[in-house]
């Protein structure tokens, strides 16, 4: 009786769970990158941001790949 009034509350609380990371994950904040040296953008901190094919994780120094590069761009100015 009471593992059936839980699986609704557990499946809630995954579902509620999957919504906020992704989201959280999804702000870029313009302070936490930095142009180089050749123009690229690169992460100040390590980070966790979605990318077309789910969460990437970027290291602190790693140039962001292409798509990540111009969203900055038009997010953070060029």
């Amino acid at each position: 009786m009471l593992l059936s009034r839980a699986k609704p509350i557990l499946l809630g609380l995954c579902l509620a769970v999957s919504l906020v990371f992704p989201a959280m994950a999804q702000k870029l904040s313009c302070e936490a990158f930095a142009k180089n040296m050749e123009g690229d953008w690169v992460a100040k901190q390590n980070m966790t941001v979605a990318g077309p094919t789910g969460q990437v994780e970027i290291k602190a120094g790693q140039p962001v790949d292409d798509a990540m590069q111009k969203r900055l761009d038009a997010q953070c100015g060029d």
